[in-house]
């Protein structure tokens, strides 16, 4: 089970591919608590954000940094998962492809040698990572405000939150099959302003509005 050196919550941003309107940041506020947290606190809860409108509360378990493996035991790992892979996708021809690989990657897969390239962006990952673990340890169980939520988030909430109601008003209605009046088609009109040349109307028009079933 992997360990959990903290739980962070936070008001961020829904959305990973829309940016907050104003320029305003991803992330409102946050609360980090040491260790494996279940509720958030009070503090974060009441924090001012409007439903709908973009921002809302988000949690993630830290885990701690990530330990650097010796050559060796990378090697080994990625030939573990490069003999799975072949057997669940060619079983028939799992050992025969498996020493192929082997042999055309051997820096890779016995050397346990990673590409410059990538070894490099991992460490900028690895470092920048443990910082900011750093950082919210130094401010654990404190509440840290970066910004207030934009006007245009709760105006987008509130919207939101009235169209919402009006929605669940129409689907009551229906469920109880409420009558409204609805205006007579062309047709019937016409059939109306006739009446005296014809005589009595048909059974099914009549001088007052017609009444169905709200669609």
């Amino acid at each position: 089970m992997t360990e959990i050196v903290g739980t962070l919550y936070s008001i961020a941003w829904g959305s990973p591919y829309t940016e907050p309107p104003d320029g305003a940041p991803r992330v409102l506020a946050e609360y980090f608590i040491p260790g494996h947290a279940v509720h958030p606190p009070e503090a974060i809860q009441t924090f001012p954000h409007t439903l709908g409108g973009g921002y809302g509360l988000s949690i993630a378990h830290l885990s701690p940094p990530i330990r650097r493996q010796s050559p060796e035991a990378l090697a080994s790992l990625r030939q573990k998962r490069l003999r799975r892979r072949l057997e669940r996708q060619a079983p028939m021809f799992a050992d025969q492809l498996y020493t192929q690989e082997v042999a055309r990657k051997e820096a890779y897969y016995v050397k346990g040698i990673t590409d410059a390239n990538l070894e490099e962006a991992r460490e900028q990952e690895e470092a920048a990572y443990a910082e900011r673990l750093a950082v919210l340890q130094a401010r654990a169980d404190r509440l840290i405000v970066y910004a207030a939520e934009p006007l245009a988030c709760a105006e987008r909430g509130r919207q939101l939150q009235e169209e919402m109601r009006a929605a669940r008003v129409r689907a009551k209605s229906r469920k109880r099959g409420d009558l409204c009046h609805e205006p007579l088609s062309p047709v019937a009109r016409a059939l109306l302003d006739n009446s005296d040349a014809r005589g009595a109307l048909p059974p099914m028009l009549s001088n007052k509005p017609w009444k169905s079933r709200c669609r």
